[in-house]
């Protein structure tokens, strides 16, 4: 399970990778990302909770959804 966000600022791009779904969360605390690569199965906690914690603070981050089940 990975995770993968993308982030352009101007000519550059930070880019970043976890397997656990709390170290996203705190990333998105202090930054945002233009897309995120989300797998449902992470460490800690699963992508469709991180799912539903965008949403109530409302992070405007393009989102895919991935899966192996």
């Amino acid at each position: 399970a990975n995770v993968c966000f993308n982030k352009r600022n101007g000519n550059t791009q930070d880019r970043g990778e976890s397997t656990d779904g709390l170290q996203v969360l705190e990333w998105f605390k202090k930054n945002n990302a233009d897309i995120l690569i989300l797998d449902i199965k992470l460490k800690s906690i699963d992508g469709v909770e991180i799912l539903k914690r965008f949403q109530e603070t409302k992070v405007k981050t393009k989102v895919i959804v991935v899966s192996e089940y």
